[in-house]
């Protein structure tokens, strides 16, 4: 049996015309759907720095599109999460979001819903919940 997930890294990807004022903005929102989300507990920048300047690229966009997120001890806050980013993407100025747990990640792009839900289903399994008494997935 795997062990249980307590935390994992999130990692925007933004378009090339991004500058970090967009970054940040854009990983506020994140971080904002995501705490609304049963599934997490708390959702931190990666980088700690206010942007540099108002023109800024380059490293900032990288550093404030970094979230380390806690989540929540209850069952299936893996699948509530990547339900949560897919929803995001529908919406959000970002290329993409990568869900990393330790070596293991996937990227959640503008990808067909059925390929989204192959590459989702395939991490799930390589990543599983609690079980319940009857050794079930919660």
């Amino acid at each position: 049996m795997q062990d249980e997930i307590e935390s994992l890294q999130l990692v925007v990807e933004f378009p090339d015309d991004s500058d970090e004022i967009d970054a940040m903005e854009v990983a506020r929102q994140l971080r904002r759907e995501l705490l609304q989300t049963t599934a997490v507990e708390e959702v931190d920048h990666a980088g700690s720095g206010a942007p540099s300047s108002p023109d800024a690229k380059g490293a900032g966009a990288l550093t404030w599109g970094t979230l380390l997120v806690t989540l929540s001890p209850a069952g299936g806050v893996l699948t509530t999460l990547i339900g949560a980013v897919q929803a995001f993407l529908t919406h959000a100025r970002a290329r993409a979001v990568t869900i990393q747990i330790g070596e293991d990640r996937l990227e959640l792009t503008a990808a067909s819903r059925q390929e989204q839900q192959q590459l989702v289903e395939a991490f799930l399994e390589r990543h599983p919940g609690p079980t319940d008494r009857d050794g079930n997935n919660t």
